[in-house]
Protein backbone atom coordinates (compact mmCIF):
# COMPACT_ATOMS: atom_id res chain seq x y z
CA UNK A 1 0.00 0.00 0.00
CA UNK A 2 1.66 3.43 -1.23
CA UNK A 3 0.72 6.88 -2.18
CA UNK A 4 1.69 7.89 -5.94
CA UNK A 5 2.14 11.73 -7.06
CA UNK A 6 -0.58 12.89 -9.62
CA UNK A 7 1.85 14.85 -11.14
CA UNK A 8 -0.84 16.04 -13.69
CA UNK A 9 -2.63 18.78 -10.81
CA UNK A 10 0.45 20.75 -10.52
CA UNK A 11 -0.29 23.24 -13.01
CA UNK A 12 -0.90 26.62 -11.17
CA UNK A 13 -1.60 28.71 -14.08
CA UNK A 14 -4.54 31.15 -13.42
CA UNK A 15 -3.91 30.76 -9.36
CA UNK A 16 -3.04 33.04 -6.83
CA UNK A 17 0.12 33.08 -4.69
CA UNK A 18 -1.74 32.42 -1.82
CA UNK A 19 -3.46 29.62 -3.09
CA UNK A 20 -0.17 27.80 -4.31
CA UNK A 21 1.34 28.20 -0.91
CA UNK A 22 -1.35 27.07 0.60
CA UNK A 23 -2.06 23.82 -1.57
CA UNK A 24 2.27 23.42 -0.93
CA UNK A 25 2.07 23.53 2.60
CA UNK A 26 -1.26 21.13 2.71
CA UNK A 27 0.91 18.81 0.61
CA UNK A 28 3.87 18.43 2.66
CA UNK A 29 1.91 18.11 5.76
CA UNK A 30 0.13 14.97 4.16
CA UNK A 31 3.85 13.68 2.94
CA UNK A 32 5.17 14.26 6.40
CA UNK A 33 2.47 12.23 7.89
CA UNK A 34 3.25 9.52 5.60
CA UNK A 35 6.59 9.77 5.73
CA UNK A 36 6.56 9.26 9.99
CA UNK A 37 4.41 6.34 9.11
CA UNK A 38 6.80 4.63 6.63
CA UNK A 39 4.59 4.71 3.72
CA UNK A 40 5.99 4.94 -0.14
CA UNK A 41 5.76 7.83 -2.08
CA UNK A 42 6.25 7.50 -5.60
CA UNK A 43 6.56 10.17 -7.99
CA UNK A 44 7.10 9.94 -12.04
CA UNK A 45 10.28 10.44 -13.70
CA UNK A 46 9.52 13.90 -15.02
CA UNK A 47 8.43 15.21 -12.02
CA UNK A 48 10.85 17.86 -11.21
CA UNK A 49 11.45 18.83 -14.87
CA UNK A 50 7.60 19.08 -16.29
CA UNK A 51 5.87 22.67 -16.72
CA UNK A 52 4.16 24.09 -14.05
CA UNK A 53 3.62 27.92 -14.37
CA UNK A 54 3.80 28.34 -18.13
CA UNK A 55 7.32 26.75 -18.80
CA UNK A 56 8.53 27.07 -15.33
CA UNK A 57 9.48 23.52 -12.99
CA UNK A 58 9.23 22.88 -9.88
CA UNK A 59 12.17 24.75 -8.57
CA UNK A 60 12.11 27.45 -10.87
CA UNK A 61 8.30 28.66 -9.06
CA UNK A 62 10.89 29.73 -6.20
CA UNK A 63 12.23 32.18 -8.47
CA UNK A 64 11.34 35.68 -8.89
CA UNK A 65 10.34 35.60 -12.26
CA UNK A 66 8.00 33.00 -10.72
CA UNK A 67 5.78 36.29 -8.71
CA UNK A 68 4.70 33.51 -6.77
CA UNK A 69 7.21 34.57 -3.84
CA UNK A 70 7.40 31.20 -2.17
CA UNK A 71 9.44 31.66 0.91
CA UNK A 72 12.53 29.56 1.73
CA UNK A 73 11.24 27.05 4.23
CA UNK A 74 8.84 25.68 1.56
CA UNK A 75 11.61 25.50 -1.01
CA UNK A 76 13.77 23.75 2.13
CA UNK A 77 10.55 21.01 2.94
CA UNK A 78 10.38 20.23 -0.58
CA UNK A 79 13.85 19.98 -0.83
CA UNK A 80 14.28 17.46 1.64
CA UNK A 81 11.31 15.24 0.44
CA UNK A 82 12.26 15.34 -3.53
CA UNK A 83 16.03 14.65 -2.32
CA UNK A 84 14.90 11.04 -1.43
CA UNK A 85 11.88 10.42 -3.40
CA UNK A 86 10.89 7.30 -4.88
CA UNK A 87 10.52 7.00 -8.76
CA UNK A 88 8.02 4.27 -9.38
CA UNK A 89 9.95 3.47 -12.81
CA UNK A 90 12.60 2.38 -10.24
CA UNK A 91 10.35 -0.38 -8.21
CA UNK A 92 11.31 -3.68 -9.21
CA UNK A 93 7.43 -4.87 -10.08
CA UNK A 94 5.21 -2.79 -11.49
CA UNK A 95 1.25 -3.28 -12.14
CA UNK A 96 0.30 -5.08 -15.51
CA UNK A 97 -1.10 -2.52 -18.05
CA UNK A 98 1.06 0.06 -17.01
CA UNK A 99 1.75 0.25 -20.98
CA UNK A 100 -1.92 1.60 -21.29
CA UNK A 101 -1.16 4.70 -19.85
CA UNK A 102 -4.78 6.68 -21.13
CA UNK A 103 -7.77 6.75 -19.05
CA UNK A 104 -10.52 8.61 -17.80
CA UNK A 105 -11.23 9.86 -14.38
CA UNK A 106 -15.04 9.97 -13.04
CA UNK A 107 -16.15 10.23 -16.73
CA UNK A 108 -13.52 13.25 -17.66
CA UNK A 109 -11.91 13.10 -20.90
CA UNK A 110 -9.44 10.11 -21.48
CA UNK A 111 -6.01 11.44 -20.96
CA UNK A 112 -2.49 10.04 -20.75
CA UNK A 113 -1.39 10.20 -16.76
CA UNK A 114 1.07 7.36 -15.87
CA UNK A 115 1.07 8.60 -12.68
CA UNK A 116 -2.86 7.47 -12.09
CA UNK A 117 -2.32 4.69 -14.07
CA UNK A 118 0.01 3.35 -11.59
CA UNK A 119 -2.25 3.42 -9.15
CA UNK A 120 -5.21 2.43 -11.72
CA UNK A 121 -3.26 -0.56 -12.73
CA UNK A 122 -2.40 -1.66 -9.06
CA UNK A 123 -6.07 -1.21 -7.88
CA UNK A 124 -7.18 -3.64 -11.07
CA UNK A 125 -5.08 -6.09 -9.34
CA UNK A 126 -5.68 -5.66 -6.21
CA UNK A 127 -3.28 -3.50 -4.62
CA UNK A 128 -4.48 -0.57 -3.06
CA UNK A 129 -2.49 2.61 -3.92
CA UNK A 130 -3.86 6.31 -3.60
CA UNK A 131 -2.79 9.57 -5.13
CA UNK A 132 -1.21 12.57 -3.74
CA UNK A 133 -3.85 15.01 -5.55
CA UNK A 134 -3.83 18.68 -5.37
CA UNK A 135 -7.23 19.45 -5.55
CA UNK A 136 -9.36 16.37 -5.24
CA UNK A 137 -9.52 14.20 -2.03
CA UNK A 138 -12.08 11.42 -1.80
CA UNK A 139 -13.02 7.97 -4.28
CA UNK A 140 -13.21 8.57 -8.01
CA UNK A 141 -13.97 5.52 -10.43
CA UNK A 142 -11.15 5.42 -13.00
CA UNK A 143 -11.46 3.76 -16.55
CA UNK A 144 -9.00 2.25 -19.26
CA UNK A 145 -9.34 0.25 -22.05
CA UNK A 146 -8.45 -2.81 -19.43
CA UNK A 147 -10.84 -2.30 -17.06
CA UNK A 148 -12.80 0.11 -14.34
CA UNK A 149 -10.83 0.53 -10.77
CA UNK A 150 -12.02 2.80 -7.76
CA UNK A 151 -9.16 4.99 -6.77
CA UNK A 152 -8.62 7.30 -3.61
CA UNK A 153 -7.09 11.13 -4.31
CA UNK A 154 -6.50 11.66 -0.67
CA UNK A 155 -5.71 15.61 -0.22
CA UNK A 156 -6.59 15.65 3.48
CA UNK A 157 -5.95 13.51 6.83
CA UNK A 158 -9.77 12.12 6.04
CA UNK A 159 -9.41 11.66 2.70
CA UNK A 160 -5.97 9.15 3.76
CA UNK A 161 -7.90 7.80 6.30
CA UNK A 162 -10.72 6.77 3.98
CA UNK A 163 -7.94 5.26 1.32
CA UNK A 164 -6.57 3.05 4.32
CA UNK A 165 -10.03 2.22 5.35
CA UNK A 166 -10.83 0.89 2.30
CA UNK A 167 -7.39 -0.97 1.81
CA UNK A 168 -8.88 -3.50 4.68
CA UNK A 169 -11.50 -4.10 2.28
CA UNK A 170 -9.35 -4.57 -0.64
CA UNK A 171 -6.61 -6.78 1.09
CA UNK A 172 -9.19 -9.16 2.07
CA UNK A 173 -11.55 -7.77 4.78
CA UNK A 174 -10.64 -10.24 6.96
CA UNK A 175 -9.81 -9.61 10.87
CA UNK A 176 -6.11 -9.73 10.04
CA UNK A 177 -6.44 -7.10 7.51
CA UNK A 178 -8.36 -4.82 9.98
CA UNK A 179 -5.64 -5.92 12.81
CA UNK A 180 -2.80 -4.97 9.90
CA UNK A 181 -4.36 -1.72 9.20
CA UNK A 182 -6.08 -0.12 12.46
CA UNK A 183 -3.58 2.29 13.41
CA UNK A 184 -3.91 3.85 9.73
CA UNK A 185 -7.53 3.45 9.45
CA UNK A 186 -8.03 4.71 12.66
CA UNK A 187 -5.52 6.60 14.01
CA UNK A 188 -7.72 8.77 16.59
CA UNK A 189 -8.11 5.39 18.27
CA UNK A 190 -6.09 3.65 21.02
CA UNK A 191 -6.70 -0.16 20.90
CA UNK A 192 -5.62 -2.33 23.74
CA UNK A 193 -2.70 -4.82 23.04
CA UNK A 194 -4.09 -7.92 20.66
CA UNK A 195 -8.14 -6.55 21.56
CA UNK A 196 -8.50 -6.62 17.49
CA UNK A 197 -7.41 -10.36 17.45
CA UNK A 198 -10.48 -11.27 19.24
CA UNK A 199 -12.58 -10.62 16.80
CA UNK A 200 -12.36 -14.16 15.79
CA UNK A 201 -13.47 -15.76 18.04
CA UNK A 202 -16.77 -14.21 18.24
CA UNK A 203 -19.26 -16.65 17.85
CA UNK A 204 -20.99 -16.33 14.33
CA UNK A 205 -17.44 -15.74 12.67
CA UNK A 206 -16.32 -11.97 12.09
CA UNK A 207 -17.54 -12.04 8.26
CA UNK A 208 -21.38 -11.71 9.66
CA UNK A 209 -20.21 -8.28 11.79
CA UNK A 210 -18.01 -6.98 9.41
CA UNK A 211 -19.81 -4.42 8.51
CA UNK A 212 -20.71 -3.05 11.78
CA UNK A 213 -17.01 -3.51 13.02
CA UNK A 214 -15.84 -0.66 10.69
CA UNK A 215 -18.56 1.56 10.84
CA UNK A 216 -18.70 1.40 14.60
CA UNK A 217 -14.61 2.00 14.39
CA UNK A 218 -14.52 4.70 11.65
CA UNK A 219 -17.52 6.59 14.13
CA UNK A 220 -15.45 5.97 17.21
CA UNK A 221 -12.31 7.64 15.16
CA UNK A 222 -14.06 10.45 13.51
CA UNK A 223 -16.69 11.42 16.54
CA UNK A 224 -15.63 9.51 19.54
CA UNK A 225 -13.86 12.19 21.72
CA UNK A 226 -16.51 14.79 20.66
CA UNK A 227 -19.25 12.91 21.42
CA UNK A 228 -17.50 11.75 24.86
CA UNK A 229 -16.26 14.96 25.88
CA UNK A 230 -18.43 18.18 24.11
CA UNK A 231 -20.34 19.74 26.68
CA UNK A 232 -24.58 19.25 26.04
CA UNK A 233 -27.31 19.75 25.24
CA UNK A 234 -25.55 19.39 21.97
CA UNK A 235 -26.79 15.67 19.88
CA UNK A 236 -24.75 16.37 16.21
CA UNK A 237 -21.44 18.10 15.82
CA UNK A 238 -23.42 20.80 13.49
CA UNK A 239 -25.07 22.28 16.51
CA UNK A 240 -24.02 25.51 18.14
CA UNK A 241 -22.03 24.83 21.45
CA UNK A 242 -23.85 25.02 24.49
CA UNK A 243 -23.94 27.24 27.14
CA UNK A 244 -21.87 25.73 29.45
CA UNK A 245 -17.79 24.59 28.06
CA UNK A 246 -17.01 22.88 30.75
CA UNK A 247 -20.47 20.78 31.65
CA UNK A 248 -19.94 17.06 30.83
CA UNK A 249 -22.37 15.34 28.70
CA UNK A 250 -25.01 13.21 30.50
CA UNK A 251 -24.59 9.40 29.86
CA UNK A 252 -28.20 9.57 27.53
CA UNK A 253 -26.68 12.68 25.41
CA UNK A 254 -23.92 10.35 24.77
CA UNK A 255 -25.79 7.68 23.83
CA UNK A 256 -28.22 9.91 21.26
CA UNK A 257 -25.22 11.49 20.09
CA UNK A 258 -23.75 7.62 19.45
CA UNK A 259 -27.35 6.62 17.79
CA UNK A 260 -27.21 9.60 15.81
CA UNK A 261 -24.60 7.46 13.67
CA UNK A 262 -25.98 4.53 13.69
CA UNK A 263 -24.31 3.25 16.85
CA UNK A 264 -26.08 0.88 19.63
CA UNK A 265 -24.23 1.66 22.74
CA UNK A 266 -25.21 2.14 26.57
CA UNK A 267 -23.43 1.76 30.11
CA UNK A 268 -23.23 -0.99 32.47
CA UNK A 269 -25.99 -0.84 35.44
CA UNK A 270 -24.50 0.24 38.48
CA UNK A 271 -24.70 -3.51 39.89
CA UNK A 272 -21.95 -4.61 36.87
CA UNK A 273 -19.48 -2.19 38.85
CA UNK A 274 -20.41 -3.38 42.06
CA UNK A 275 -19.62 -6.99 41.06
CA UNK A 276 -16.18 -7.77 41.65
CA UNK A 277 -16.47 -10.60 38.76
CA UNK A 278 -18.15 -8.49 36.37
CA UNK A 279 -15.60 -5.54 37.51
CA UNK A 280 -12.89 -7.00 36.89
CA UNK A 281 -13.95 -8.68 33.76
CA UNK A 282 -14.52 -4.87 32.18
CA UNK A 283 -10.96 -3.87 33.41
CA UNK A 284 -8.11 -3.00 31.69
CA UNK A 285 -4.81 -1.42 33.01
CA UNK A 286 -2.86 1.41 30.88
CA UNK A 287 0.34 3.16 32.08
CA UNK A 288 -0.52 2.06 35.72
CA UNK A 289 -3.71 2.83 35.91
CA UNK A 290 -7.29 0.28 36.25
CA UNK A 291 -9.13 1.61 33.74
CA UNK A 292 -13.17 0.62 34.18
CA UNK A 293 -14.49 -0.12 30.73
CA UNK A 294 -18.29 0.15 30.95
CA UNK A 295 -19.54 1.69 27.83
CA UNK A 296 -20.21 -1.33 24.91
CA UNK A 297 -21.22 -0.89 21.63
CA UNK A 298 -23.91 -3.58 20.48
CA UNK A 299 -22.87 -5.45 17.27
CA UNK A 300 -25.97 -7.70 18.18
CA UNK A 301 -28.64 -7.79 20.09
CA UNK A 302 -27.60 -10.31 22.81
CA UNK A 303 -24.60 -10.83 22.11
CA UNK A 304 -21.05 -9.51 20.51
CA UNK A 305 -19.82 -6.58 22.26
CA UNK A 306 -16.80 -3.70 21.88
CA UNK A 307 -16.19 -2.24 25.16
CA UNK A 308 -14.70 1.63 24.89
CA UNK A 309 -13.73 3.82 27.40
CA UNK A 310 -13.74 7.75 27.24
CA UNK A 311 -10.42 9.73 26.38
CA UNK A 312 -7.59 9.67 29.25
CA UNK A 313 -4.61 11.12 29.64
CA UNK A 314 -3.00 7.52 29.82
CA UNK A 315 -4.46 7.37 26.15
CA UNK A 316 -2.94 10.64 24.76
CA UNK A 317 -6.64 12.07 24.61
CA UNK A 318 -7.88 8.93 22.33
CA UNK A 319 -10.93 6.53 22.74
CA UNK A 320 -10.15 3.98 23.79
CA UNK A 321 -10.91 0.09 22.41
CA UNK A 322 -10.71 -1.94 25.03
CA UNK A 323 -12.59 -5.16 25.40
CA UNK A 324 -14.32 -7.46 22.10
CA UNK A 325 -15.95 -9.95 23.59
CA UNK A 326 -18.97 -12.17 22.75
CA UNK A 327 -20.56 -10.65 26.51
CA UNK A 328 -18.86 -10.17 29.58
CA UNK A 329 -20.04 -11.69 32.60
CA UNK A 330 -23.14 -10.08 34.76
CA UNK A 331 -23.58 -9.87 38.49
Amino acid sequence: MAFVVDGAQWKFEGWTPDRVAASLENFLTLIEGSSAEDQAIWVGDDFQNRPMLNDLDIWSLFSEDSGLGLSRELLQELSAWLGSARYYSEEDQWPDGLDEPNLSVAGEPVRENFDIAWAHHSRRQGRPVACLSLTRDGQLNTTSSLGSAPIFFVNSEPGRRAFWRDAVAVEGNGHAQLQAFASRAFPNLFFAPDVLGSLRTLPGGYPAIRDRVTHSLSVLDDHGKWIFQAPPPVIRPDEPPGPNPHAPPTDRIIELRFQGFGIDIAPENPNVRQNRTSREAREISLSGETLYCEWHIKLEPHRNRIYVHRPTPESNQKVIVAIIHEHLPLP
